[in-house]
């Protein structure tokens, strides 16, 4: 009796073993908009192409808006924008399933991956949110980005 339940166990670890590894990964699912302010940083920062961020993100299937604030060091080098703010609006997909509150806090940088859409920054704190830019945003500069900080705003 114990050589048969010693191979059943034997049996469901193997079983475990090749369930539980790479496999296809899960369709990206919408977790909502996030829409940025942005305004060239003091002098001293604007050597690196900083601005600052002021952006509220819209949770799909909420009425709440989340406020966060941020930084970016990273744009294209042909990127203009007409006057001192400029606007960027991406569609806020995830990875994994957002808890009852996505959060955004964290660092954003764009990615090779084939599997992302073009010009899709990826980031957060586990790397599992992705920012894909609005196409129709009128003068959205959102695709010129490449790397970008974003924090709770300071009271």
């Amino acid at each position: 009796m114990s050589s048969i339940l010693w191979r059943l166990l034997l049996g469901i670890a193997a079983l475990g073993t090749l369930s539980s590894g790479p496999g296809p990964r899960a369709a990206p699912s919408l977790v909502g908009t996030l829409t940025c302010t942005a305004e060239p940083a003091p002098s001293e920062a604007k050597q690196l192409g900083g601005w600052k961020l002021s952006c509220a993100f819209e949770q799909a299937g909420t009425t709440g808006v989340q406020h966060y604030g941020g930084e970016i060091t990273g744009l294209d080098q042909g990127t203009r924008t007409a006057g001192a703010k400029a606007l960027l609006v991406w569609t806020v997909l995830a990875g994994t399933a957002p808890r009852n509150t996505a959060n955004l806090v964290g660092v954003y940088k764009t990615t090779d991956d084939a599997a992302l859409p073009a010009q899709s920054l990826i980031g957060g704190r586990d790397q599992t949110i992705i920012l894909q830019p609005v196409a129709d945003a009128e003068q959205n500069i959102a695709p010129s980005v490449r790397l970008m900080q974003l924090d709770l705003p300071r009271a």
